[in-house]
């Protein structure tokens, strides 16, 4: 395969899909979400650094409004949608690494088109605590939808687990064990 080219707009179809069987293989799945954990973690810390919004009645209105102690927008939202795609990427590279016909032909099959991070759980053969399942639910609302728009792209039932203090320890705990089990399936090899 060549390694002159500086785009994939420099290769033929048959060597992009050489360098996408390349490029995907479970390795570089890890390496994408130990970058995202390191953002993630990033915006965690900001998060806890700026304090949780609060709700307080405007006198002069008499309207609630919400308020954020650092004056910066939050980064609830943010933090969600980083910390669930690196989970998502975590549970792609182990679905991978043991099913690596998924990956073929330049073509990624459909079971790993979609962002149900329980979904993607239950492919990998992960065992989830209650903890991990309730940050999953959570977690895949957050990649479809309200993470990275103002709306949900469809109106449903607001979810009934609750967004816990706790969420960046169960987060990093969660990719933790995730990144153990990928490594001892690649220490067996």
């Amino acid at each position: 395969m060549r390694n002159d080219f500086s785009t994939m707009e420099d290769l033929t179809e048959e060597e992009c899909v050489k360098v996408f069987d390349q490029m995907g293989k479970p390795r570089f799945w890890i390496m994408k979400g130990e970058c995202l954990f390191r953002a993630a973690t990033l915006l965690h810390a900001q998060q806890e650094q700026d304090g949780l919004p609060r709700s307080v009645k405007n006198p002069k209105t008499q309207k609630w409004e919400i308020v954020f102690n650092s004056g910066m927008p939050s980064l609830t939202n943010p933090c969600w949608y980083m910390s669930a795609a690196t989970i998502e990427i975590v549970l792609k590279a182990i679905i991978l690494q043991e099913h690596p016909e998924y990956l073929q032909n330049g073509q990624l099959d459909k079971k790993l088109h979609t962002h149900d991070l329980n979904k993607l759980a239950k492919i990998g053969d992960v065992m989830l605590t209650k903890e991990d399942e309730d940050f999953c639910l959570v977690g895949s609302r957050s990649l479809e939808d309200w993470g990275k728009y103002p709306i949900p792209k469809r109106t449903r039932p607001a979810s009934s687990s609750v967004l816990s203090p706790n969420s960046p320890d169960v987060f990093i705990n969660f990719y933790n064990r995730l990144l153990k089990k990928y490594n001892e399936k690649s220490d067996s090899k």
